[in-house]
């Protein structure tokens, strides 16, 4: 090879390899918005609230479900597609909307309601065409704190697992925090 050959090869070798892409960073390495359960951190980049007022006698309640990226909610369908990390919470209210405070676990269905968790459950890598992945349920010493500033949503979340629902094989407390806005489903 020649001396200009060498050069010219030289020249468009620097010019490929400088022009690569870095790598995009991880949005799941550390995540602002996740649950962390058994050591690991799921991210939570999306969330809906939706008040459901009671049909025949029941008790309102507002419905937060917190998820990934992957998953898509189909307000259509009212169902999620796509496969994600996900947290589902169901709040028993006795106001008209949901208030701001610290929401305790309660399995009783006897009220009074204010600021009660009736059920709440978790998933990870869960695919939702073919369920599969893992889920489970959580019980008696759950706590979700709750506040809201311009639209803005702050949860910061302490979950205990129950090993008789789902198929998760430790009852390590999840805990973590969501920060954001929360899409209204009507």
């Amino acid at each position: 090879m020649n001396t200009r050959s060498f050069l010219i090869f030289s020249f468009v070798l620097l010019v490929l390899t400088s022009c690569s892409e870095d790598p995009a960073p991880d949005p799941t390495s550390n995540p602002t918005s996740y649950f962390q359960y058994e050591g690991k951190k799921y991210a939570l980049e999306h969330g809906w609230i939706q008040n459901v007022e009671s049909i025949i006698g029941g008790t309102d309640h507002t419905v937060i479900s917190l998820y990934s990226d992957g998953m898509i909610w189909d307000d259509n369908l009212e169902e999620f597609t796509g496969k994600g990390n996900s947290i589902h919470i169901t709040l028993r209210r006795s106001e008209e909307e949901l208030v701001e405070g610290t929401y305790n676990y309660q399995s009783s269905t006897e009220g009074p309601y204010s600021l009660t968790i009736s059920t709440a459950s978790f998933s990870m890598n869960w695919d939702w065409e073919n369920n599969t992945g893992l889920y489970g349920y959580f019980r008696e010493g759950s706590v979700i704190e709750i506040s809201e500033e311009d639209g803005k949503y702050s949860l910061m979340f302490t979950l205990m697992p129950t090993l008789t629902l789902g198929n998760i094989t430790s009852d390590e407390p999840v805990t973590g925090s969501f920060s954001g806005e929360l899409i209204v489903i009507n």
